[in-house]
Parts: C-alpha cells; structure tokens; sequence
C-alpha cells in the first residue's frame, strides 16, 4: 500500500494507492484540487509513506 498527503491550499487530504479512478477524483474534489477531468490541475504530494 502507498499512502501520499496532498495539499491545495489550505486543505490537505491523504490518500492510500491503489484507488479507483472515481474515488481519487472525488478525494481531490474534497481539497477542491480538480475542476474536471480534463481541467489543469493544482496539487502538491507533500509526504508519500
């Protein structure tokens, strides 16, 4: 299992590899990282364990 913390702007999430597509769309729509899929986006990996 891979376990990364992302962060946009003030908001932080962490993910566990591996996930489905549409769960990690929805976890970065948490942190409002994603606007769409083909939206560029803006998220930053700040720890992977």
């Amino acid at each position: 299992m891979i376990k990364i913390r992302i962060k946009n702007a003030d908001h932080e999430i962490d993910i566990r590899f591996p996930i489905s597509e549409s769960e990690l769309f929805a976890k970065l729509g948490e942190i409002h990282a994603v606007e769409g899929r083909d939206a560029a986006q803006s998220a930053l990996v700040t720890d992977a364990l």
